[in-house]
C-alpha cells in the first residue's frame, strides 16, 4: 500500500537500467477544491545530465555558431527554451528545471494518478507503459532503436520554431 512521502529508487522501481537517473515520491492526490480523492500520485523525476550532450556537441559541430552549448559548457539560452517546450509537450513533463549552480543537468517529472493498493514494485512497469519515460529514455541516446536525437533533430526543430 501506497503512503504520503514515500520514496523510491530507480533499482526499486525495476528501472535502473534507464539513462537518465531516475526516483519516485508518493503524494496524496487532491481535486481542484483541494480535497483528497482516495487515490495517490506517484511523481516520478528524470534528471538528465548535460555532460553527454555537450561533449557530443562539441564533437560533430564544427562550427561554434551551431553548436547547442556555449563556451563554457553552458546550454545556450534558446537549447533551453526550446528543451523546456519538448519536455512539457512530446513526453508530458512537468516541473523542468536546471541545475541552479551552472546547468550540469536538467530534471522534469512524469506524474501518474494511482490507487493507494498499487503495489510499489509495479510502479516502474506503470510509468514505463504509462507515460513517455520509454520515448524520452530512447530519445536522450543517439541512434537507439532509430529514435530521433533529443540534443539532435529535436532540438534544432524547437530552435526553428522559436526563429519564426
Amino acid at each position: 500500500m501506497l503512503e504520503q512521502d514515500e520514496y523510491f529508487s530507480a533499482v526499486e522501481l525495476g528501472l535502473e537500467g534507464l539513462n537518465p537517473h531516475v526516483y519516485c515520491n508518493i503524494s496524496e492526490h487532491a481535486d481542484d477544491a483541494g480535497e483528497p480523492t482516495g487515490k495517490m500520485l506517484a511523481i516520478l523525476t528524470v534528471q538528465e545530465d548535460f555532460r553527454f550532450h555537450r561533449e557530443l556537441d562539441e564533437s560533430v559541430t564544427k562550427d561554434a555558431e551551431d553548436r547547442m552549448f556555449s563556451e563554457d559548457g553552458q546550454p545556450k539560452e534558446a537549447v533551453l527554451i526550446a528543451l523546456q517546450k519538448l519536455i512539457e509537450e512530446r513526453y508530458k513533463g512537468e516541473d523542468f528545471q536546471t541545475d541552479d549552480s551552472g546547468s550540469e543537468w536538467f530534471q522534469f517529472d512524469l506524474v501518474l494518478v494511482v490507487d493507494p493498493e498499487q503495489e510499489a514494485g509495479d510502479l516502474g512497469g506503470k510509468f514505463w507503459e504509462e507515460t513517455a519515460l520509454v520515448q524520452f529514455h530512447n530519445e536522450a541516446d543517439p541512434g537507439t532503436y532509430g529514435s530521433d536525437y533529443l540534443f539532435g533533430s529535436l532540438v534544432y526543430d524547437g530552435l526553428r520554431e522559436l526563429e519564426q
